[in-house]
């Protein structure tokens, strides 16, 4: 029974890892190696400045680079143990917070990347993901049987101030918003040949002490689902249709907004390019740009900044893997830097 046990959490871990870590790492399973991409983590603002986190290859740890919203200069660079999980780090105050695969989520001064300390140092994650809001941090964990774990920190002294569990249920997504921390959650994967999850819901959390302030249905299935916590009713119909939503786990748009104004980054896959639109709530196109290989989007003022990363991942730099900055009204390109 003890071989068989093993063998149950060795493919246990394989799965929960391909159905939702989306990171670049090895896993040792079997005497074997399963190296997944996208090879890409995510975008954050850093005052004036965004920043930056990626892979180069399996085995080879992850990268932050910060860069200037004003020029695309890079103010500097830092190399993490860890392999970068997709998903944007965070930041409060002067600290960046970049989660990591078995390394913990670095805390980095975001005035020139210096650690400060690491976070759950040493645990092995499906996660975490990231969400900074009034002075906390909070992170995911996946633990047994399906059980969200949410971890809340001080941002002033990185002490655990909360916790709260879900039972049950996988998260898709977690963000910071005023005093409040948002899940979108589903039940488990359902049956069927796609395994789609029957019933999303997005869950409110008092951010000073975690307590479920409001809880609410999402209508609709993975991705058409997760895209439809995020947007206007209308807006919600088309990118699932644009994007074909329905038929997959993963998202494959990113949304940032400004007042009047939603962006949507529809991501590029097998070889397609990726292509932005900026959209009025009535669904009125204002611009649209095609970008090579987009990954993901964040709005930083007024610049709307979108990163294109070679795919698959290669141990080298690649001339490809590129921020680019645009004007928010038009579409206009400001400026261009590449990734080292």
């Amino acid at each position: 029974m003890t071989g068989v046990a093993a063998t149950f959490r060795c493919v246990r871990r394989v799965a929960l890892v391909l159905l939702a870590a989306h990171l670049l790492v090895r896993i040792p399973c079997f005497g074997m190696s399963f190296e997944l991409n996208p090879r890409f983590s995510g975008l954050t603002c850093v005052d004036d400045a965004v920043a930056v986190t990626y892979n180069r290859g399996s085995g080879n740890g992850g990268w932050v680079e910060v860069h200037s919203g004003k020029n695309g200069r890079l103010l500097w660079r830092r190399h993490l143990a860890g392999a970068v999980l997709l998903g944007a780090p965070c930041q409060w105050a002067d600290s960046l917070y970049v989660p990591t695969f078995n390394d913990g989520i670095y805390v980095l001064s975001s005035r020139d990347g210096r650690t400060r300390a690491q976070l759950q140092k040493g645990s092995v994650n499906a996660g975490p993901q990231l969400a900074c809001t009034a002075n906390r941090l909070v992170a995911s964990e996946e633990g047994r049987k399906w059980t969200v774990r949410l971890t809340a920190y001080d941002t002033k002294t990185l002490r655990v101030v909360w916790t709260q569990s879900f039972s049950d249920r996988y998260l898709w997504r977690l963000a910071g918003k005023h005093d409040a921390f948002v899940a979108t959650l589903s039940e488990p994967f359902g049956p069927g040949p796609s395994h789609q999850p029957a019933r999303f819901e997005t869950v409110s959390l008092a951010a000073m002490d975690g307590r479920v302030v409001g809880r609410g249905p999402i209508r609709g299935r993975a991705g058409s689902a997760i895209t439809s916590a995020a947007l206007p009713g209308r807006l919600a119909k088309w990118v699932a249709r644009v994007s074909r939503q329905d038929d997959t786990f993963r998202p494959r748009t990113r949304t940032e907004r400004r007042p009047g104004i939603w962006f949507v980054g529809v991501l590029g896959s097998g070889g397609s390019p990726g292509k932005l639109y900026a959209l009025r709530r009535s669904g009125a196109i204002v611009w649209t740009r095609t970008v090579s290989r987009l990954s993901d989007i964040v709005l930083c003022h007024g610049r709307l900044v979108a990163a294109a990363l070679d795919q698959p991942a290669s141990v080298g730099p690649s001339t490809a893997d590129r921020l680019v900055a645009l004007d928010s009204r038009t579409g206009r390109l400001i400026w261009s830097a590449g990734l080292r």
